[in-house]
């Protein structure tokens, strides 16, 4: 049976409600409406999950007294953290403070020869709709959040011909060069969905939309990209394509 209540009284609770209704969660199902109620103050350690939820689905998140009366509720990005982040479906917000919260760019990815990546746009802070989400704000107040792009990826020396650093993304890194010509896959949606650097380097991340996949590793040709704002694939040896999200 399906479950389309859920409160919650800290970071971890809203995370776990978020995963279970999203695309692939426990309690994901198309034209569901559902109900997360904030109990309590909210300090974030990371960025909250993005809601991405099945086709007609919606969800009210609304802070509360702990007994279902309306009661103004905030949630706390610590100068740090990106707050709500729309990504498919019907967001309702209501009675909350959505305060302190952070998106910052990711950094582009070091490259050689032919150059570092670029940094991403620093997109959302408090709260970004993306254009399969719709959002409805009731009682709401922003206090404090802010959005900074990220910074350049750095040039690096070397006698041998390498790629180029990917590109930074909304919160993900960008992957460095790799090895011959090979670049560095660009970054995703999330501050840990980092491209994929050259092939056998750091692989890309998930990032925080449930679903996203993490993008390949680059070899002859280049790696797949990252579905749902999932990390970039590695570049392929220059005259490959590389593969898409």
């Amino acid at each position: 049976m399906t479950q389309t209540n859920f409160t919650a009284a800290n970071e971890s609770a809203l995370n776990d409600a978020i995963r279970s209704i999203d695309i692939g969660g426990s309690n994901a199902a198309s034209g569901t409406a559902y109900v997360i109620s904030i109990t309590a103050a909210i300090s974030l350690t990371s960025d909250l999950l993005a809601l991405n939820l099945a086709s007609g689905s919606s969800v009210i998140i609304a802070g509360t007294d702990g007994n279902g009366a309306p009661a103004m509720q905030t949630i706390d990005g610590n100068n740090a953290w990106r707050g709500f982040l729309a990504y498919a479906g019907g967001l309702t917000l209501q009675s909350l403070t959505i305060a302190n919260a952070r998106a910052v760019g990711g950094a582009g990815g070091a490259g050689v020869q032919a150059g570092a990546g670029g940094g991403g746009a620093g997109l959302g802070g408090g709260l970004f709709v993306g254009a399969n989400a719709s959002v409805t704000l009731n009682g709401v107040a922003f206090s404090g959040n802010a959005a900074t792009g990220g910074v350049g990826g750095a040039r690096v020396a070397s006698t041998v011909s390498r790629g180029a650093g990917g590109g930074g993304g909304m919160g993900g890194v960008g992957g460095a060069t790799g090895p011959n010509t090979q670049g560095g896959g660009g970054g995703g949606v999330g501050s840990t969905a980092n491209g994929q650097s050259g092939p056998g380097g750091v692989p890309a991340g998930v990032g925080i939309i449930p679903g996203a996949t993490q993008g390949g590793n680059g070899g002859d040709t280049g790696g797949a990209g990252g579905a749902s704002g999932g990390g970039g694939g590695g570049g392929g040896i220059a005259g490959n394509a590389g593969g898409s999200g």
